[in-house]
């Protein structure tokens, strides 16, 4: 499985249309793809708070892995998410 950012070790932004960004948020929150369930709480990794509302997640699809953590830092603080990941979600949102 591929992953879609490195923010455990390095947090960067991006800049999305609102559209797209909400067409990823979509994509990665589909309970289709929940992989595995902890009743951990997830890391704010910006503020390094725990965010006691959202276990940790972990999702999966055919080609990628990803966690809660990378859905809560894309929502709050526009994560940049590996460019093949983006090309991704967009064709699987057009079939």
């Amino acid at each position: 499985m591929k992953t879609i950012s490195n923010f455990r070790t390095e947090i960067k932004r991006a800049e999305y249309e609102p559209e797209e960004k909400e067409k990823l948020l979509h994509y990665m929150s589909r309970r289709e793809f929940l992989f595995a369930a902890s009743s951990a709480k997830i890391t704010d990794f910006i503020t390094g708070k725990r965010i006691l509302d959202r276990p940790r997640l972990i999702y999966r699809d055919d080609s990628f892995e990803w966690e809660s953590e990378e859905v809560y830092l894309l929502e709050q603080y526009d994560l940049a998410l590996s460019e093949e990941f983006i090309q991704h979600v967009i064709k699987k949102s057009s079939i």
